[in-house]
């Protein structure tokens, strides 16, 4: 269609039907089209990264938080120092002497029981479970700051006209 053809009917290639090509003056007669508003969406997905990267580093927070407290449980002594103090003190001088100087020739270091070992496995994999969950939360607090920059680059800018 050319604008030498306004006013006329052309044919249309597809069907054949004819159709009226309208002069300048005539489009004026027509509406003009208003966008809708299903366009305007309130959920995008600078919002979901947000909500997400939020969501993430809050869980694995507060798992990160709450690991050590599980593997602290397993550091507690075997045998607590009011025990050994008390039955230090109820015993004889004469049995605690010899003992005392016995520890002091031969020293404490011994091999750790196989309960101990058990416990300081235990708290060691708890604390890299604890650095996993920090990993984790870091990843969904730098996903939050990715959809944070991602709504502030689609915010609608108000230019100012002068």
């Amino acid at each position: 269609m050319t604008a030498g053809q306004a006013g006329e009917q052309i044919s249309c290639p597809a069907c054949g039907n004819p159709i009226a090509v309208p002069r300048l003056r005539d489009l004026e007669q027509f509406l003009v089209a208003v966008p809708s508003a299903a366009a305007n969406r309130p959920w995008n997905a600078a919002h979901g990264c947000v909500l997400a990267g939020v969501a993430v580093a809050a869980l694995a927070a507060l798992a990160a938080a709450s690991t050590p407290l599980f593997g602290g449980r397993s550091l507690t002594p075997i045998v607590p120092d009011d025990v050994i103090r008390a039955t230090v003190i109820a015993a004889d001088d004469a049995d605690v002497y010899p003992a005392w100087r016995a520890l002091c020739r031969s020293g404490v270091s011994r091999l750790a029981t196989d309960d101990e070992v058990r416990r300081q496995l235990f708290a060691r994999s708890t604390g890299s479970l604890a650095g996993i969950f920090w990993g984790i939360a870091a990843v969904g607090a730098a996903l939050a700051a990715v959809g944070g920059v991602m709504l502030v680059r689609s915010a609608p800018r108000l230019e100012s006209r002068p």
